[in-house]
């Protein structure tokens, strides 16, 4: 493993109306996405919150294009600090927990390559968690305006199987099925109590499940729509059936090793799998009816085929993808 750290440049301008604020240290894993990440560290840049009470810290999940150019190149001229670390390529739970090693903040917002943030995404991170300072702080996850969002990307977030913040019973205590890693804070004291599990290579459940260690330990999540996160993935159904599949597989570990989540994480779970697989074939003549209910159906499906292909005693099939 091998890791360098910028130096830190500070602007004499003035880099933000917030006076006083908690440090924050902001954890971006990064693989092969060197454009877009020159993109969002300059995001940072606007940031309603000072850039002396922030760093960023990017951690390369064994990238193999210009993503050391890109921060090298960036670093020189940027207002706030920022980390940067190479490790071999594990997947973005060992690149977080890579980036927890190296954050000296009071508060650890993670968030991804491929999230831009809102210029006071810092800023309401910051107040929500002045008011709830035990508690971790969901963000909200919109798509990018640089993006032509289509139809199924509007149906998979920010209010379907993607992200979904309309099943938001209790906005004080969300519940560790919406520790989204895309847009979400913790106290840094969290962070050291538990790490990322890296056997879940895949960028899938490895936040939901680390999520769901935090809360048994007490951990409340809190709800704050105006710290947003603009999404820039270009997405088509072809491409999240993909996903689903790989989520499928790992959700099948995710509830080896917490038995009791498996009636939360399977479809209709009094009906046996292959049964439910055999049913959803039939999706297809569903699209002469209802475009959502295709979606709905052929997405299931994946997930499932996903479930039903990880062998019962290993995890080791489940490949890394990007999100």
């Amino acid at each position: 493993m091998t890791s360098h750290i910028t130096s830190m440049r500070t602007s004499s301008a003035d880099v933000g109306c917030f006076e006083t604020g908690p440090l924050i240290s902001v954890i971006i894993p990064t693989y092969n996405r060197a454009p877009l990440l020159r993109r969002t560290l300059a995001e940072y840049r606007r940031q309603t919150y000072r850039a002396d009470r922030f760093e960023l810290i990017v951690v390369s999940d064994g990238s193999t294009d210009d993503t050391d150019a890109v921060v090298d190149a960036a670093v020189a001229d940027l207002p706030y600090q920022l980390k940067f670390a190479t490790v071999p390529h594990a997947g973005p739970a060992a690149a977080r927990n890579r980036g927890i090693e190296l954050a000296r903040g009071e508060h650890i917002l993670f968030t991804g390559d491929d999230i831009f943030p809102d210029p006071r995404l810092l800023e309401q991170h910051a107040l929500a968690s002045a008011n709830n300072p035990s508690a971790g702080i969901l963000g909200f996850i919109e798509w990018s305006t640089d993006l032509e969002v289509t139809d199924f990307m509007r149906f998979v977030a920010p209010a379907g199987p993607q992200f979904d913040y309309t099943d938001i019973k209790d906005p004080l205590n969300c519940g560790h099925a919406k520790f989204y890693g895309a847009n979400i804070s913790i106290p840094a004291g969290w962070a050291h109590q538990e790490r990322f599990d890296e056997t879940i290579s895949s960028a899938t459940v490895e936040d939901h499940e680390y999520g769901y260690r935090l809360e048994k330990r007490g951990l409340r999540i809190v709800y704050n729509p105006l710290a947003v996160g603009f999404h820039y993935h270009p997405m088509t159904h072809a491409s999240f059936l993909e996903r689903l599949e790989q989520a499928g597989k790992a959700i099948r570990y995710l509830w080896e090793i917490h038995p009791e989540l498996e009636k939360q994480l399977r479809p209709l779970p009094l009906l046996p799998i292959g049964l439910l697989r055999s049913v959803l074939r039939l999706a297809p003549a569903c699209r002469l009816v209802s475009q959502k209910l295709f979606w709905q159906l052929t997405l299931m499906e994946s997930y499932l085929r996903g479930i039903g292909s990880v062998r019962t005693d290993t995890q080791t099939s489940v490949p890394r993808q990007r999100r």
